[in-house]
C-alpha cells in the first residue's frame, strides 16, 4: 500500500484575520451582470481594507454602501457619504446615518465626522487622495481614515465605556444579546 505524502499545514500570516469588506449575498446576480471593471475595484477596495480593525465597508442589496463600524449598532454610515475640507488641518466626512436610533442620531439623520490631521500638507495629501479616487475606492479610503480615527481614539482612551449613556448601553447590550424569547 502506497501512502502519499502528506503536505504540512501552514498559517499565512500576511493574510488578514477579518474580511472588512462585506458583500450582501442578494448581490450575486447583479454582480454576474455588471462590467468587469467594477469588479476589479471591489477585488482592490478588499485588499485595501485588510488591515482594518474596527470599521467596515458593505456592499447592500441595490448597491447601497454601508460604512460601519465593526460590533457597534451606533454607528453606520449609508451613501451618499461626501467628503469636505473645512480647515487647514481638517476634513469632514458626511453620510446619512444607517444605525440604530439613540439619544444622538435617528436612521437618517445627516452625521458629519471630523478629522483632524497635524500639519496641513498632510491634511492637503489625504484631501487630494480623495479627490483623486471614485467609487468604492474612495469609499474604502474613507473608512480606512475613520479607521485610523477610531485606533486613535482608543490609544488615546478618549473612546470608552464609562463615557456611554447608561441609554445608549443599554440598547447596545438588547441589540447584541438581547432573547426574543420570554
Amino acid at each position: 500500500m502506497k501512502i502519499a505524502k502528506v503536505q504540512p499545514i501552514t498559517t499565512n500570516q500576511s493574510a488578514c484575520n477579518f474580511r472588512s469588506l462585506k458583500i450582501s449575498y442578494g448581490l450575486h446576480e447583479n454582480l454576474l451582470n455588471t462590467q468587469k471593471k467594477f469588479l476589479y475595484e471591489i477585488f482592490e477596495a478588499g485588499k485595501r481594507l485588510e488591515n482594518t480593525q474596527y470599521v467596515d465597508l458593505s456592499i447592500k442589496e441595490d448597491f447601497v454602501f454601508q460604512i460601519k463600524e465593526k460590533a457597534n449598532p451606533f454607528f453606520a454610515l449609508v451613501n451618499p457619504i461626501r467628503y469636505e475640507r473645512t480647515g487647514e488641518k481638517q476634513i469632514k466626512i458626511s453620510g446619512i446615518y444607517d444605525g440604530v436610533d439613540n439619544e444622538l442620531h435617528k436612521k437618517g439623520d445627516a452625521v458629519n465626522i471630523m478629522l483632524d490631521y497635524p500639519t496641513e500638507d498632510y491634511t492637503t495629501s489625504v484631501y487630494l487622495k480623495l479627490k483623486g479616487l471614485r467609487g468604492i475606492l474612495r469609499l474604502s479610503y474613507i473608512a480606512k481614515l475613520l479607521d485610523s480615527k477610531k485606533i486613535f481614539e482608543a490609544e488615546q482612551g478618549t473612546e470608552t465605556m464609562s463615557n456611554t449613556s447608561r441609554e445608549k448601553l443599554v440598547s447596545l447590550l438588547m441589540y447584541k444579546f438581547g432573547d426574543i424569547v420570554k
